[in-house]
C-alpha cells in the first residue's frame, strides 16, 4: 500500500478487537490485528485502538500467537524498504486468556529502516510488549520515541523488549528513547535472542542555567560529557536559560559487556569566566537539572520574535557510499543571519517539497548542531534508495521555535543504482530457449543490464549475458535449454564504466520440460512384403509431439532382426506432409534377401524410441510376372505330418533354366 509526500494514506479513529477462538480460522495459529508488509509508503496511521486477544494453542510450528501490530518491511527479496510511515498515537493491546499464548504488542521485522516514525503510541501486553526481529527478519535502525510500554495482568511469560530471534535473525541500531514503563515493565528488562544483536536506551534531558539571582542565564554554553569522556550534548542556552537534547544512557550488545555506565553524566556551564559543574544520573524516568552561576546575574526571559535566516545555497550531490547523499550550506544565524541558530530540521522526499507539503516530506534524523552564522556546513543523508531521485530542503529554527523560510530544494541521487524489477519470463520450448524481460531502472549512470541462468539457485556457474533495450524494459534470451530442467536467473544494472552496480534482483524460477516425441508408424515396406524398388524406398506415418516442435528421421536397414550389422542408415530426414520417406541410394540390396528396418524421431532435444523392427523381402523380379511365382504342393495346406523332417516341394517355374528356392517355416501366417 503506498501513498505520495503529497498524499498520504490515512489509517484512523478506529477500533478494532479481534479474538482468537475455536471459530476463528488464523493461519499458523496466529491473530494479526495491525500487519504491514513490504513496500508500504507513505501511510499515516494515528488515533486507533487495536486489541488482539489469544486463547487457543493450535499447536502450529509458530506456538499460538498475538501479535497486534506487525511491520515486515524489508528491502530484501526485490522489495523496495518502507518509507515515509508514520504511526503515532495510537494503543495495541496483546492479551492471553491462557499461558499458551504468546502475546506480542508489536513485533518489527524491518530493515533498513528509511524515515518512518514510531512515537507516542501506547503498546501493552500479558506477554512480550517490544519485538526487534522474529520469524521473517531482523529489525535495524528502528527508534521509538516517547511511546509507552504497559505490562499487562495476569502476565505469561513476561518481556517488555525482546531484541533478536533464535540465533537466526539480529537486530541492531535499535532505539527507545523517553519511553515510559508502566505495571511492571522496565527498561532493564530486555531480553538477547540472537548474539549479534544490540540496543540503545536514550533520554531527552533538559539543563537550565540559573543565575546568582534565581533567574534564567541566557546565552551560557552548556556541554554533557558521559563518563566515557565522549561529549554527547552541547549547546547555548536560551532565553528561558534551557539546552535539551537526546543522550544514550544506556547501550548493550549481546556478546560485549553492559555499558550502563553511559548513564553517568557531568554536565558544564559556563558564561564568560563563571563556570559550574554537576554531575547526575539518567535513567527512564529522570527530570531536569538546573546548574546556578554564583557570579553571574540571570535576566527576565526575553521574547524573540526575529527568525532565522533561509539556508539559500543548499547543495546536494551523490555521496561516498550507497544509499547516501551529501549535503552542503553556509550556516544562517539565529537571527536572520546573525548569531547562532538553534537547530536544523533536514527533509527529504522523492517529490519537489514546498511549504505546502513540508509536514509530509520525510524527516532526517540526528541533523548536526548549527554552526555561528556564515560558517560552512557539511551533512550527509544515508540509507536511502540507491540510485533513486530525492529532493532536500532546510528549515532553521532559534532556541524561540522561530523558524526560517524553506531553504531552496535541490535534487539529486543517491549514491548506487536501483534493483531493476523482473517482469517476464517467456519460454520457447520448440526452439529451446527463454526470454528474461526486466523493467529499467533511472539513475544519473549510463546503464547496461545483465542477466545471469543457472539450474542451481545460488548460480555457483551461471550463463551471463548483457541484455538489449526496448523502450522502458530490458531483456536477454538464453538458448540451448535443457528439457526437464528448473531454471533460475535474475538481473542487475551495470553502470556503462562498469564502476557500480545494483544488487542482484530477486531471483526468477521457471521449468523447461521438453516432451519426448513419439514413435513413427511402418507404412511401407509393409511388414514381409516383397519389394522390387532399386533403391530401397523406406516410408512412416509422422511421430506426435506435444510440444509442436518440428521433427527429423533416422532410418535403418540390417540383415539380422537385432541389428548386430547395420548394413546402412539415412539420418537426419526433415519431416514431410503427413509422411516421410527415406532414400537408401548407396545400398545395393541382394537379390531374393530378407531385410529389417526401424525408425526414430528427433525433436532437436529429445529422440523417440526407435520403432520395432520389421522385415520385408527384396528381389530383382517385377512384381505381377506370374511366371516367377512357385506354388507349394506338399504337404498340403491343412495336413497332419507325422515327422519331425517333412519335405516341403513347390512347382517349378518355367521363366529361366536355372532358378534357385527358399522355403521358409513359421509357427504363424505372419
Amino acid at each position: 500500500c503506498s501513498g505520495t509526500p503529497d498524499n498520504y494514506v490515512k489509517v484512523y479513529n478506529n477500533y478494532v478487537d479481534i479474538h482468537e477462538g475455536p471459530n476463528l480460522e488464523v493461519p499458523l495459529g496466529n491473530v494479526q490485528v495491525l500487519r504491514m508488509r513490504y513496500g508500504n509508503k507513505y501511510i499515516h496511521v494515528y488515533d486507533n485502538t487495536f486489541i488482539g486477544t489469544g486463547s487457543t494453542n493450535h499447536g502450529s510450528s509458530y506456538g499460538s500467537k498475538t501479535a497486534v501490530f506487525r511491520l515486515t518491511a524489508t528491502n530484501v527479496e526485490g522489495h523496495d524498504p518502507d518509507h515515509g510511515m508514520i504511526i503515532e498515537r495510537n494503543v495495541f493491546r496483546a492479551k492471553a486468556l491462557s499461558s499458551d499464548v504468546n502475546a506480542q504488542a508489536v513485533v518489527f521485522e524491518s530493515f533498513p529502516n528509511v524515515g518512518n516514525i514510531y512515537w507516542h503510541n501506547r503498546f501493552e501486553s500479558s506477554g512480550t510488549i517490544v519485538a526487534f526481529g522474529e520469524t521473517n527478519y531482523g529489525a535495524d535502525g528502528i527508534m521509538l520515541i516517547g511511546d509507552t510500554l504497559v505490562r499487562l495482568s495476569p502476565s505469561y511469560d513476561p518481556k517488555t523488549v525482546v531484541v533478536g530471534w533464535q540465533n537466526w535473525f539480529s537486530a541492531s541500531d535499535d532505539t527507545l528513547r523517553d519511553c515510559v514503563y508502566l505495571g511492571g515493565a522496565s527498561d532493564a528488562d530486555i531480553v538477547f535472542a540472537e548474539d549479534r544483536s544490540d540496543y540503545r536506551l536514550e533520554k531527552i534531558i533538559t539543563v537550565q542555567v540559573i543565575g546568582n539571582n534565581a533567574l534564567p542565564v541566557r546565552q551560557a554554553a552548556v556541554s554533557v560529557v558521559n563518563n566515557y569522556g565522549r561529549t554527547v550534548l552541547n549547546g547555548t542556552t536560551n532565553s528561558f536559560g534551557i539546552v535539551t537534547g537526546p543522550v544514550t544512557y544506556h547501550w548493550e550488545q549481546h556478546t560485549g559487556s553492559d555499558s550502563t555506565d553511559y548513564n553517568d553524566f557531568t554536565v558544564k556551564a559556563k558564561k564568560g569566566s563563571d563556570s559550574t559543574i554537576l554531575s547526575f544520573t539518567v535513567d527512564a524516568s529522570s527530570t531536569s537539572s538546573s546548574l546556578v552561576l554564583a557570579n553571574t546575574p540571570g535576566e527576565e526571559p526575553q521574547t524573540d520574535t526575529t527568525p532565522p535566516g533561509a539556508v539559500n545555497g543548499l547543495n546536494a550531490t551523490p555521496g561516498v557510499n550507497h544509499g547516501e547523499i551529501n549535503l552542503s550550506w553556509t550556516a544562517p544565524g539565529d537571527d536572520g543571519y546573525t548569531g547562532t541558530a538553534d537547530r536544523y530540521v533536514i527533509k527529504y522526499s522523492i517529490s519537489i517539497i514546498t511549504e505546502a507539503n513540508w509536514s509530509s516530506a520525510t524527516i532526517v534524523p540526528n541533523p548536526p548542531s548549527p554552526a555561528a552564522a556564515g560558517s560552512p556546513e557539511n551533512f550527509t543523508i544515508d540509507g536511502l534508495s540507491e540510485g533513486y531521485t530525492y529532493y532536500v530542503a532546510i528549515k532553521t529554527y532559534d532556541e524561540e521555535d522561530n523558524v526560517s523560510d524553506l531553504s531552496n530544494v535541490p535534487q539529486t541521487y543517491a549514491t548506487g543504482i536501483m534493483t531493476p524489477t523482473p517482469m517476464g519470463t517467456a519460454v520457447d520450448s520448440v526452439n529451446g530457449s527463454v526470454t528474461v524481460t526486466c523493467e529499467q531502472v533511472t539513475t544519473y549512470y549510463s546503464l547496461s543490464y545483465q542477466f545471469a541462468l543457472d539450474t542451481i539457485v545460488t548460480f555457483p556457474t551461471p550463463r551471463l549475458k548483457t541484455g538489449s533495450t526496448t523502450g522502458s524494459t530490458a531483456w536477454s534470451i538464453f538458448d540451448q535449454l535443457v528439457g526437464d530442467e528448473t531454471y533460475y536467473w535474475r538481473c542487475r544494472a551495470v553502470a556503462g564504466d562498469i564502476s557500480d552496480s545494483s544488487a542482484w534482483s530477486s531471483i526468477q524460477t521457471f521449468d523447461f520440460s521438453n516432451n519426448t516425441p513419439g514413435a513413427p508408424g511402418h507404412v511401407s515396406p509393409p511388414k514381409g512384403d516383397t519389394t522390387t524398388a532399386d533403391p530401397i524406398v523406406l516410408v512412416v506415418n509422422n511421430a506426435f509431439d506435444a510440444d509442436g516442435d518440428p521433427l527429423t528421421y533416422d532410418f535403418w536397414i540390417s540383415d539380422d532382426s537385432i541389428f548386430v550389422r547395420a548394413l546402412d542408415s539415412v539420418m537426419d530426414i526433415t519431416e514431410g506432409t503427413d509422411q516421410t520417406s527415406a532414400v537408401f541410394s548407396s545400398l545395393s540390396p541382394q537379390d531374393v534377401q530378407r531385410y529389417w528396418w526401424r525408425c526414430r524421431a528427433n525433436d532437436g532435444t529429445t529422440s523417440s524410441d526407435k520403432t520395432t523392427p520389421t522385415w520385408f523381402v527384396y528381389t530383382h523380379l517385377s512384381t505381377g510376372e506370374d511366371d516367377y511365382m512357385a506354388s507349394p504342393t506338399g504337404p498340403q495346406n491343412g495336413a497332419v505330418v507325422l515327422t519331425d523332417q517333412p519335405v516341403l516341394t513347390a512347382s517349378n517355374i518355367a521363366a529361366s533354366s536355372q532358378n534357385y528356392y527358399s522355403f521358409e517355416v513359421a509357427l504363424d501366417s505372419g
